[in-house]
């Protein structure tokens, strides 16, 4: 008899913990879209020229998109585009070092300094 009870016992307890663990993702799955944080949902985008230093005559431009956050007085680049006059083209970029927030790409062997 004591192994009918225990043995009731533990499918009720199983059950219960079943049920439990489907309402729980039961409401996971009712939270308002507007709360659901995105991993993008803080990066900004900024359009941006870059400029060519030529010493010795005449600077280009192009326009740049730049992805990314900023955390207090810092900002942080995710990614950077150009259009190349049919899509955005995705560029690796780097930092001029010790100029703080100047940045360059290189396009077309032209060197593009920006700011962000």
């Amino acid at each position: 008899m004591k192994t009918k009870i225990s043995i009731l016992f533990v499918v009720s307890f199983l059950l219960i913990g079943l049920n439990v663990s489907a309402n729980n993702s039961g409401n996971s799955e009712k939270v308002n879209p507007s709360e659901r944080k995105n991993a993008y949902s803080s990066y900004n985008q900024s359009n941006v020229t870059g400029t060519t230093k030529n010493q010795n005559g005449q600077n280009s431009t192009i326009d740049l998109r730049v992805t990314g956050t900023s955390s207090g007085l810092t900002n942080y680049i995710i990614y950077v585009e150009y259009n190349d006059g049919n899509s955005w083209k995705k560029l690796t970029y780097s930092s001029v070092i010790g100029q703080k927030g100047k940045f360059y790409v290189t396009v077309n062997s032209n060197t593009y300094y920006f700011d962000f």
